[in-house]
């Protein structure tokens, strides 16, 4: 039996698909558990034990067995971490495999919001491509945090409410419009910057306004009420924020003293062409004119998004920050890069060709756990390693403490986590965070006690003051066998500070 073209092609772009989609499972799988908690990661180890030992969102203290302080920021997330503990033990493998899971649903969900708008499997295929070997998706898929859940249920979101404006010209799909806003008040409770939906919207009505509005057909519509709804909500919104009550946290809204431009690169840095993502955006757009609502919506969910985060966001830059954005701009990336193969040639087959060209010499850098950095490669994250990566190995450099610390010694230490010890008698004292801490202070603790440790991460010293980091390396030893697990580990006596 012959297989005609069109069970030829289903059958290859099955394959394809099973490739790229198996191949973002592995990279966001493989040695999920070999690295200890890192950074915030702590959140949610220390809350989803909390909630298994109490009931209730609060973080928990290894060492003395007993709740500190409450935490319920992203708690459904919290609540698989701890289901997850429940069923595989606590451990940095069940603490991470949640993440894995939303991480990897994302992949078929962009396949589908890509096919949607360009109509063409291998640019759905290559929106996928970009999805899976970006690396900001493979690291927040490896995390126990919340950005891989946030991402998935923004992403589905903003698709089920598309559909409940658009699907009937004229009226509201309520089928859609009902479950995509609780979809979307669901991604609130993973993360507050499910908000900047409005700002979204706003500018998605305020474009169709505008476009109505130089065809001449103006007539008052949805799309002129929405705009004036909106940005009525969003100014009553900051109103609400800064005089009465914060609706995020107080700091997230503000106005930069410079902008951060540094935003605009994050889209496309993990392309080979970087900033130059933008140019082929906007060649797409020109070779695509004409008005499609499916793509004026897709670009309406980054661009004021990006204005507020370089503009107005309060938090320092990074990208993580606007992960959720990122989806919809490597769609329109793929989709631009088809726009222009198809100004260039007439033929389909000419048009995929050179579509599949243009895509694999600017596409994504790839990484592949065993495979070396070099050339069109980059290191994978299920290859870091104490000795080489900006991670911290909390249990060993603890171990050590906790095996040469004598009794009563204080033990002073940034970011204590207290789920790698477990000798509760230990004198811990924590160094206080965001440059609290004081050289006076520590001094005060040197002089009362002959002997000591002062440990930080390595990574994170940045929170520590100037004096006191010196004060420290100047007058104490340094634990030099712990170097390969990039904890800072020093120790005082009388002897190393008299020496000194």
């Amino acid at each position: 039996m012959k297989l005609n073209k069109q069970w030829i092609a289903i059958i290859l772009i099955a394959l394809v698909f099973l490739i790229i989609f198996n191949a973002g499972l592995w990279l966001r799988y493989a040695n999920l558990g070999s690295i200890d908690f890192q950074n915030d990661e702590y959140f949610h180890l220390d809350a989803a034990t909390g909630y298994l030992k109490t009931g209730e969102f609060v973080t928990w203290d290894f060492m003395a067995e007993e709740p500190i302080t409450e935490y319920t920021r992203a708690f459904p997330y919290t609540w698989l971490v701890a289901s997850s503990f429940t069923v595989l033990g606590t451990n940095e493998f069940a603490g991470r495999i949640m993440s894995v899971i939303f991480g990897i649903m994302l992949l078929p969900l962009v396949y589908y919001l890509s096919y949607r708008l360009s109509k063409n499997h291998i640019v759905a295929l290559a929106s996928m491509a970009l999805i899976a070997f970006d690396q900001i998706f493979i690291w927040s898929s490896r995390l126990s945090r919340m950005y891989s859940m946030f991402v998935f249920f923004f992403v589905l979101a903003c698709w089920l409410i598309f559909l409940g404006l658009e699907k009937n010209k004229t009226k509201f799909n309520w089928y859609y419009l009902v479950p995509g806003a609780l979809v979307l008040g669901f991604a609130y409770l993973v993360h507050e910057s499910a908000l900047l939906f409005g700002l979204s919207l706003l500018f998605y009505f305020g474009a169709n306004a505008i476009h109505l509005l130089i065809q001449k057909k103006f007539k008052w519509n949805r799309y002129f009420t929405f705009t004036a709804i909106f940005l009525g909500a969003i100014i009553i919104g900051l109103l609400f924020q800064f005089l009465i009550a914060p609706i995020v946290i107080p700091d997230y809204i503000t106005i930069r003293d410079e902008p951060a431009w540094e935003y605009l690169g994050f889209p496309f840095n993990q392309i080979r062409i970087a900033y130059l993502g933008w140019i082929v955006l906007a060649l797409g757009l020109l070779a695509a004119w004409k008005w499609n609502k499916l793509r004026v919506y897709y670009y309406s969910m980054f661009i004021p998004v990006l204005i507020f985060f370089t503009f107005f966001a309060g938090r320092y830059s990074a990208k993580k920050y606007i992960i959720f954005i990122i989806p919809f701009v490597l769609i329109l990336y793929s989709d631009s890069l088809y726009n222009i193969s198809k100004k260039l040639f007439k033929k389909k087959y000419a048009i995929n060709l050179v579509f599949i060209i243009l895509f694999l010499v600017t596409g994504p850098i790839l990484s592949w756990p065993g495979i070396e950095a070099s050339g069109i490669f980059q290191k994978a994250r299920a290859d870091w390693t104490y000795q080489d990566d900006e991670v911290h190995n909390f249990s060993e450099a603890y171990a050590y403490i906790e095996d040469n610390a004598k009794p009563k010694e204080p033990v002073i230490i940034q970011g204590v986590h207290t789920y790698y010890f477990s000798n509760p008698d230990l004198n811990i004292k924590k160094l206080k965070k965001d440059k609290q801490f004081t050289r006076g202070e520590l001094k005060k603790i040197v002089s009362e006690n002959k002997t000591g440790w002062v440990v930080w991460p390595k990574y994170k010293e940045y929170h520590l003051r100037y004096k006191l980091k010196k004060y420290v390396k100047n007058n104490m030893e340094k634990v030099e066998d712990l170097n390969d697990t990039n904890m800072q580990v020093y120790r005082w006596s009388d002897q190393t500070l008299r020496k000194k």
